[in-house]
């Protein structure tokens, strides 16, 4: 394997990356806090962590 191979591929995995990161930020922020709470309520796992994230952007 080239430099140049393994550059590309660690310049795929960090755009990537950055893709996952975005899509999550959109996701938290789109969030309302209703939803949040009706997702606790339900039991769900975390759900918890994002209310006190959405309580406390």
């Amino acid at each position: 394997m080239t430099t140049l191979t393994l550059l590309w591929i660690v310049v795929a995995f960090l755009v990537l990356m950055g893709s996952i990161l975005a899509i999550s930020e959109t996701s938290i922020s789109r969030l309302s806090r209703v939803r949040a709470l009706a997702l606790r309520e339900e039991g769900r796992r975390n759900a918890s962590v994002l209310v006190e994230i959405e309580s406390d952007p």
